[in-house]
């Protein structure tokens, strides 16, 4: 009896611990192309824009929130360490949908966030 005491208890602290998180936000997601990358995380609040090639032309990302407000972030130091980084959505109005995008060449096709 003492053992399933044990294993009682034990299952306890997963069930207390779920996260409440709507699933379909509990991911981060990267957008890759030749010129560098577009991300969202952190629960779609935050966008990153990092440009990986040395060309000269700028990298970004366009996005679109829930509320169907849309924006952009740029990596402003081109292909240098660091990225372009901004909390641009909320718990209420994460961001839904992205492109990568690059001066002069265009942007790739959108992608649900």
């Amino acid at each position: 009896m003492k053992k399933l005491k044990a294993a009682v208890v034990a299952l306890v602290p997963g069930i207390i611990f779920v996260p409440w998180t709507s699933p379909a936000l509990a991911h981060d997601v990267r957008y890759p192309s030749n010129n560098g990358y577009g991300q969202v995380r952190d629960n779609h609040e935050i966008v990153d824009a990092c440009d990986t090639n040395r060309n000269g032309k700028g990298f970004y990302v366009l996005y679109s929130l829930r509320s169907g407000a849309r924006g952009r972030v740029g990596d402003g130091n081109g292909a240098d360490a660091g990225c372009g980084i901004a909390r641009v959505g909320s718990p209420q109005n994460p961001v839904v949908r992205f492109t990568v995008c690059q001066d002069f060449t265009g942007c790739s096709p959108w992608r649900d966030a």
